[in-house]
Parts: structure tokens; sequence; C-alpha cells
């Protein structure tokens, strides 16, 4: 009795069926390995928060300075909207609508903010930490203000511009002289400043 093999068309069909399997399967772990990596983030950021809270305690007693209060809740910052980032898949400018939030706030001090234009400074802070709890849900209004009085700063870079895409965005504090002075992503006088990862790390690298 002669065996019957395969067509071609068969065959074709087999292969087919089994590439679509593939490809399902690929985007499901690819899925579960996302869902895994923001459910760490998210881990490391309420464990973050929570020796955060303890810190400023400590700063409340005397045993931690302001500047070393001020970096830690930066880095807190960051890693809020590090998360945030990874779960509404947007930049920074796209999370809070701005592409500069702190440029109104340059070379303004916070020392009577009712009676200048850094009251909107302020204010703009505020929605920046709206923004970042509407797209990593954690709530950092505790944070409304640094060590000296002043609202914390943003200037969202990434994305900013189409010719060049590849700038940092960067959190700022104006310092113990509660002025905001900077240039470009820089902090000058006594202020301070961190620079973010890229969020598109295919376009812009580590």
């Amino acid at each position: 009795m002669k065996k019957k093999g395969f067509t071609l068309i068969e065959l074709l069909v087999v292969i087919v069926i089994i590439s679509i399997l593939a490809g399902i399967s690929v985007a499901t772990l690819v899925g579960y390995q996302e869902k895994a990596r923001i459910a760490a983030q998210l881990a490391n950021l309420r464990t973050s928060i929570n020796e955060l809270l303890v810190l400023r305690i400590d700063y409340e007693n005397g045993s931690l300075s302001a500047s070393d209060l001020m970096q830690k809740d930066l880095r807190v910052v960051e890693l809020a909207i590090n998360v945030g980032r990874l779960q509404t898949k947007q930049n920074l400018i796209d999370i809070t609508g701005n592409t500069c939030s702190d440029c109104i706030c340059r070379n303004f001090d916070f020392v009577s903010p009712i009676a200048n234009p850094a009251q909107a400074c302020i204010d703009r802070w505020d929605l920046i930490l709206t923004a970042i709890k509407a797209s990593s849900e954690i709530d950092l209004s505790f944070m409304n203000k640094d060590p000296w009085g002043s609202p914390y700063l943003v200037d969202e870079n990434e994305g900013e511009q189409p010719g060049n895409y590849c700038r940092r965005d960067t959190l700022f504090s104006a310092g113990p002289d509660r002025r905001h002075e900077a240039i470009g992503e820089d902090a000058t006088g006594d202020g301070y400043s961190i620079r973010l990862d890229f969020y598109n790390r295919s376009l812009c690298g580590d």
C-alpha cells in the first residue's frame, strides 16, 4: 500500500498556523514581562516613599540636612515619573501636557510667592503632582514643596524638539536662596537639578 505524503499546501497551512501561535505566545510573554516590570517599579517606588517618610521625621528632628532630604525627594519623584511613563506609554511631555513647566519660573524667587509671578510656578507644580498621580496612581501631594519652602520644578525635554528629540527631562529645586536660576537643563546659583533617564530608549539609548 502506497503511503500518501503531505501536499505543499498542507505544509504551508501548518507553517502558517505554527507562526500565528508563536506570534501569540511572544506577544503574551512580552505583555507579562511589561506587567512584571511595572509591578517591580511600583514596589520599589512604594518602598522608597516609606523610606522617605521616615527621612522626613529625621529632618524634622535635625538629623538629616535639607540638601539630603531634597535629593531624596527628587529621586522619589523620578521613580514616580518612570512608573507613570511605563503605565501610560507616554513621554513626560505628554503626561504633563507642557513642554517646559519651569520656564515661567526662571529667575523668580519664592520668598513672597503671592506678590510675584512665582505663584504660577506653585500652581504649575501642583498640576504636575496631579498628572503624576493620574499616570502612576501614586499620590505625592505631601511633596508640594522643597525643604526651603519652594515648589519643585520640571523641564520636559524629551520629545520637545523634533530635530533634537533626545534631551533629558530635568527636575529642579530652587535651593536655599529660593530663587530658580537655570540655563537650559542646568541649575545655577545654589539650585539643584537631576536629569531623568530617557523613556524612549530604542531611539535615545541609555
